[in-house]
């Protein structure tokens, strides 16, 4: 059997580490407010709303780092530290892995371009169209440095899937004697 604890409600909610926002829009972007309900499953899904508003933005290096603290009798205190990095921009988007798929495959998915901002929600969408090709096991995303200050390179690692088959068959009538066929395809 299962007992469940006392709830805890939200007493206050502080912001701290931010520059490029103001704190009232990183609080608008939290669903966990004053008085509600606190849930560690929100204080982490809002961490992520705000990681990706940052993202949206090009703070690409963003760390975010929610807490609570007790703050008495079934009331807790949350706190979220920003450390925003710097803004990046795309200097370059270097595909790796592909042997059978074209660049221009993978190309056409990507949702960012040399000299945009490094924007980390399109980047994620990018992932997610790669992965609806069926094309591949694998696809990674990731920023590389450069030397170039506020440019980071977007590398897209794939691992492709085997899309090849080999079919055959064969057979026996009175009118074409034996007959056979083999067929070869490759799916990319």
């Amino acid at each position: 059997m299962i007992a469940e604890g006392p709830q805890y409600h939200v007493r206050k909610l502080t912001v701290s580490g931010y520059q490029a926002t103001t704190e009232a829009k990183v609080l608008a972007l939290l669903k966990m407010k004053e008085g509600s309900v606190y849930s560690p499953k929100q204080l982490r899904d809002d961490a992520k709303a705000v990681a990706d508003a940052y993202g949206s933005g090009g703070y690409v290096d963003l760390v975010i780092t929610p807490e609570g603290t007790p703050a008495g009798t079934g009331l807790i205190d949350v706190h979220y530290n920003i450390e925003e990095g710097t803004r990046s921009f795309v200097n370059r988007v270097n595909i790796e892995g592909n042997t059978r798929t074209k660049d221009k495959v993978i190309r056409r998915e990507v949702l960012v371009a040399p000299g945009d901002v490094f924007n980390t929600v399109r980047v994620d969408i990018t992932k997610k169209r790669l992965d609806n090709l069926g094309y591949f096991a694998k696809v990674e995303t990731y920023p590389e440095e450069t030397d170039i200050p506020g440019r980071k390179d977007l590398t897209i690692l794939v691992q492709e899937k085997r899309t090849g088959s080999l079919s055959f068959g064969g057979g026996f009538s009175t009118v074409d004697k034996l007959v056979g066929f083999a067929e070869l395809t490759q799916g990319n």
